[in-house]
């Protein structure tokens, strides 16, 4: 989403994770963003996996629409994950119009996949 993650990474919102660990599961409260920093992880939704590399956002579909996550995430390599507040989201959004405009094409996206 057009950002620079040393704008935004901090002890508190840095997490590293191995491959192979869960960073949410279905059902768990979407209360952050997350951006891959390094490495790789793989969502699932739906039967349908999407693997997500270094630079990427992922875990907004929920976010924006305030649900529970709709599917799992892991870590697909070990990785460095980003999780973004609300705070940290809105600022980002006000300050980054390509950032802000990306996020709603997404979630465009989203919907049509699922045919609303």
């Amino acid at each position: 989403l057009f950002i620079t993650p040393s704008a935004i990474m901090s002890r508190e919102n840095t997490f590293f994770y191995k491959c192979g660990d869960s960073i949410y599961t279905e059902k768990d409260r979407a209360e952050c963003v997350y951006y891959v920093a390094d490495g790789s992880i793989c969502e699932e939704r739906n039967s349908t996996k999407t693997v997500y590399a270094k630079g990427a956002f992922f875990g907004e579909f929920e976010y924006l629409l305030d649900i529970p996550r709709q599917g799992q995430a892991t870590a697909v390599t070990n990785c460095t994950i980003l999780r973004i507040s609300d705070e940290e989201f809105s600022e980002l959004m006000e300050k980054t119009p390509e950032a802000a405009a990306k996020a709603m094409s997404k979630l465009s996206l989203h919907f049509k996949s699922l045919n609303i």
